[in-house]
Protein backbone atom coordinates (compact mmCIF):
# COMPACT_ATOMS: atom_id res chain seq x y z
CA UNK A 1 0.00 0.00 0.00
CA UNK A 2 0.97 3.36 -1.06
CA UNK A 3 2.95 5.47 2.31
CA UNK A 4 0.48 8.58 1.88
CA UNK A 5 -2.41 6.23 1.75
CA UNK A 6 -1.53 4.21 4.48
CA UNK A 7 -0.88 7.63 6.39
CA UNK A 8 -3.65 9.10 5.56
CA UNK A 9 -5.79 6.24 6.91
CA UNK A 10 -3.88 6.27 10.11
CA UNK A 11 -4.93 9.54 10.03
CA UNK A 12 -8.99 8.78 9.81
CA UNK A 13 -8.61 6.38 12.41
CA UNK A 14 -7.18 8.52 14.71
CA UNK A 15 -9.31 11.46 14.00
CA UNK A 16 -12.75 8.84 14.34
CA UNK A 17 -11.16 7.81 17.64
CA UNK A 18 -10.28 11.41 18.91
CA UNK A 19 -14.13 11.87 18.08
CA UNK A 20 -15.37 8.85 20.11
CA UNK A 21 -13.93 9.73 22.73
CA UNK A 22 -15.09 12.96 22.73
CA UNK A 23 -18.40 12.21 22.87
CA UNK A 24 -18.04 9.71 24.90
CA UNK A 25 -16.75 11.87 27.81
CA UNK A 26 -19.35 14.53 27.16
CA UNK A 27 -22.10 11.72 28.02
CA UNK A 28 -20.07 10.62 31.18
CA UNK A 29 -20.74 14.48 31.64
CA UNK A 30 -24.39 14.62 31.16
CA UNK A 31 -25.80 14.52 34.46
CA UNK A 32 -29.20 12.99 36.10
CA UNK A 33 -29.94 12.91 39.13
CA UNK A 34 -25.99 14.20 40.13
CA UNK A 35 -24.64 10.73 38.14
CA UNK A 36 -23.36 10.11 34.46
CA UNK A 37 -26.11 9.25 32.31
CA UNK A 38 -24.30 5.54 32.15
CA UNK A 39 -24.13 4.84 35.34
CA UNK A 40 -28.22 6.47 36.12
CA UNK A 41 -28.73 4.02 33.03
CA UNK A 42 -27.12 1.03 34.99
CA UNK A 43 -29.10 2.05 37.86
CA UNK A 44 -32.18 2.38 36.28
CA UNK A 45 -31.63 -1.33 34.51
CA UNK A 46 -31.00 -2.73 37.64
CA UNK A 47 -34.71 -1.16 39.17
CA UNK A 48 -36.27 -2.82 36.00
CA UNK A 49 -34.70 -5.87 37.12
CA UNK A 50 -35.78 -5.86 40.53
CA UNK A 51 -39.57 -5.14 39.73
CA UNK A 52 -39.43 -7.74 37.14
CA UNK A 53 -37.94 -10.25 39.42
CA UNK A 54 -35.95 -11.51 37.05
CA UNK A 55 -32.53 -12.14 36.95
CA UNK A 56 -32.21 -12.02 32.94
CA UNK A 57 -34.13 -9.60 30.78
CA UNK A 58 -34.10 -9.35 26.64
CA UNK A 59 -32.35 -5.98 25.55
CA UNK A 60 -35.84 -4.77 24.10
CA UNK A 61 -38.01 -5.46 27.20
CA UNK A 62 -35.49 -3.28 29.35
CA UNK A 63 -35.67 -0.92 26.64
CA UNK A 64 -39.32 -0.52 26.98
CA UNK A 65 -39.24 -0.23 30.20
CA UNK A 66 -36.66 2.82 30.08
CA UNK A 67 -38.56 4.73 27.58
CA UNK A 68 -41.63 4.78 29.84
CA UNK A 69 -39.79 6.72 32.95
CA UNK A 70 -40.78 9.97 33.30
CA UNK A 71 -37.86 11.78 34.77
CA UNK A 72 -35.14 10.06 32.73
CA UNK A 73 -33.94 10.88 29.17
CA UNK A 74 -34.51 7.47 27.59
CA UNK A 75 -37.82 8.62 25.91
CA UNK A 76 -35.94 11.32 24.30
CA UNK A 77 -32.63 9.43 23.53
CA UNK A 78 -31.91 10.89 20.48
CA UNK A 79 -33.22 13.48 18.52
CA UNK A 80 -36.63 12.85 20.34
CA UNK A 81 -36.48 9.12 19.53
CA UNK A 82 -36.37 6.59 22.35
CA UNK A 83 -33.42 4.59 23.18
CA UNK A 84 -33.27 1.31 21.31
CA UNK A 85 -31.48 -1.70 21.96
CA UNK A 86 -28.65 -0.85 19.52
CA UNK A 87 -27.90 2.18 21.60
CA UNK A 88 -28.39 0.64 24.56
CA UNK A 89 -25.78 -2.02 23.97
CA UNK A 90 -23.39 0.67 22.83
CA UNK A 91 -23.62 2.60 26.12
CA UNK A 92 -23.16 -0.42 28.48
CA UNK A 93 -20.45 -2.29 26.49
CA UNK A 94 -18.61 1.23 27.21
CA UNK A 95 -19.02 -0.02 30.92
CA UNK A 96 -17.50 -3.74 30.02
CA UNK A 97 -21.68 -5.18 30.08
CA UNK A 98 -21.97 -7.19 27.09
CA UNK A 99 -25.18 -8.91 26.23
CA UNK A 100 -25.49 -12.19 25.23
CA UNK A 101 -27.71 -14.02 22.77
CA UNK A 102 -30.58 -16.59 24.80
CA UNK A 103 -32.60 -18.59 22.52
CA UNK A 104 -36.36 -18.54 23.61
CA UNK A 105 -39.39 -20.37 21.84
CA UNK A 106 -37.10 -21.12 18.58
CA UNK A 107 -35.70 -17.40 18.17
CA UNK A 108 -32.32 -15.86 19.10
CA UNK A 109 -32.78 -12.84 21.63
CA UNK A 110 -30.15 -10.40 22.53
CA UNK A 111 -29.93 -10.05 26.60
CA UNK A 112 -28.31 -9.14 29.45
CA UNK A 113 -27.97 -10.58 33.44
CA UNK A 114 -28.43 -8.66 36.48
CA UNK A 115 -24.86 -10.29 37.66
CA UNK A 116 -23.16 -8.68 35.31
CA UNK A 117 -23.99 -5.03 36.43
CA UNK A 118 -22.74 -5.92 39.65
CA UNK A 119 -19.37 -4.44 39.42
CA UNK A 120 -20.72 -0.94 38.25
CA UNK A 121 -23.10 -0.88 40.99
CA UNK A 122 -20.66 -1.43 43.31
CA UNK A 123 -18.20 0.83 42.20
CA UNK A 124 -21.18 3.92 41.77
CA UNK A 125 -23.56 3.06 44.72
CA UNK A 126 -27.11 4.69 44.27
CA UNK A 127 -27.00 7.72 46.68
CA UNK A 128 -28.77 7.34 49.99
CA UNK A 129 -31.89 9.87 50.16
CA UNK A 130 -31.88 11.87 53.01
CA UNK A 131 -34.98 11.86 55.28
CA UNK A 132 -36.08 14.94 56.72
CA UNK A 133 -36.70 14.34 60.66
CA UNK A 134 -39.87 14.74 61.68
CA UNK A 135 -40.53 17.97 63.55
CA UNK A 136 -43.19 18.20 66.68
Amino acid sequence: MDEKLTKTLQEAVEAYRAASMRKSKHLDQKKVDGYSLRIQLVHDIDKIFMSEGRDVLRSQDICDSLVVMRDRPWGNWRSGRPLIPTSLAYQLKILRIKSKSLRIGGKTYQCYERDNLKKVLDENPAPRKSVEPLRS
